[in-house]
């Protein structure tokens, strides 16, 4: 037993390690691309954050694990419309309040910029609401050919969001500190291969993560459906929640509220392309719980999506309530 909690310390590890890589150069890349808060955390942070998940997902499902599969495809929006707006909203208020000054040598963000992301983050929660909604109907549809069918159609609204989130513009502030005191280090070939080396440490990390957890799981007789609704997307989203606190903690709530609400969207596309494609896409009473525990969070989000902690930290509680009644 022992081991297997020394492994997932390790991989819980590598995460954040990762995360810090990747955070940096996402936050360098968007500064040289001129992007705002919108292409910096709803594209280019929630796309790499996104990436285990689907990967996870993938797997399971070209290995006939169309359960966890599917379970991993509905979880992971469950845990991000709660769990992780909750831990925003509490790495908000951990955060210290940044003096204008620092503010601009950081180019983080005040409360008044974390209002100013308020309709993007609004957008993506419509975004993910609709999408989401749409997969859920799917599996109740009498006819089963139409939810293969189905899936290039959020291939394409995956791809359309990308697009309207891509937020080029004027640069915004002085370039975030380099994590490397190299002479190459703020050139665009370094940016990419640093960038590229943090997802890269987030899919590795948050796959040890997954298979240390499935361990503990038949160790502790936990049910497949438990692992594949909470521990999987758990593992598969720590990449995801852990970028979104650092940015919080450092003052860049829009950016962390951005990711969040943009990952939520990459979720409802991706890897329910994956499912829908190559899954039966059955969704039982557990899988529903997982459904609207989503669906909740996300409109406690909306309230939140200014800055309101109180209506992010409620979000968390939502995850509580979503555990309780799995694990009952």
């Amino acid at each position: 037993m022992i081991p297997l909690f020394l492994r997932a310390a390790a991989a819980a590890a590598l995460i954040v390690l990762a995360a810090e890589l990747f955070v940096n150069g996402v936050e360098w890349l968007a500064h040289r691309w001129r992007l705002g808060p919108a292409g910096t955390g709803s594209v280019l942070a929630a796309l790499g954050g996104t990436l285990p998940e689907t990967l996870v997902t993938l797997l399971a499902a070209l290995g006939g694990a169309g359960g966890v599969s599917t379970g991993t495809a509905l979880g992971s929006p469950a845990v991000l419309a709660t769990l992780a707006f909750g831990l925003v909203g509490w790495a908000a208020g951990r955060a210290r309040a940044p003096r204008p000054a620092a503010v601009e040598r950081r180019g983080g963000a005040g409360p008044g910029e974390a209002a100013s992301a308020a309709p993007g983050v609004r957008r993506n929660l419509l975004w993910f609401g609709a999408l989401f909604a749409a997969a859920v109907a799917l599996a109740a549809l009498p006819a089963p050919g139409l939810r293969p069918a189905a899936a290039p159609f959020f291939l394409a609204a995956w791809a359309v969001f990308c697009l309207r989130s891509w937020d080029r513009g004027e640069r915004r502030g002085p370039p975030p500190p380099l994590l490397f005191r190299l002479p190459a280090a703020g050139r665009l070939p370094w940016l990419v291969l640093q960038t590229l080396a943090g997802c890269a440490g987030l899919a590795f990390g948050a796959e040890l993560l997954v298979h240390a957890l499935e361990e503990l799981s038949r160790a502790w007789q936990l049910p497949s459906l438990v692992v594949s609704l909470t521990l999987a997307p758990l593992a598969t989203e720590l990449p995801e929640i852990t970028t979104a606190a650092l940015w919080a903690l450092r003052g860049k709530l829009d950016l962390a509220l951005q990711n969040v609400s943009g990952a939520l969207v990459m979720s409802a596309t991706l890897p329910v392309a994956v499912s829908l494609a190559l899954c039966p896409w059955h969704l039982g009473p557990a899988a529903l719980v997982a459904a609207g525990a989503a669906g909740v969070g996300a409109a406690f989000a909306w309230r939140g999506a200014a800055g309101a902690r109180g209506w992010l930290l409620a979000c968390g509680a939502i995850f509580v309530a979503y555990l309780a009644v799995l694990l009952v």
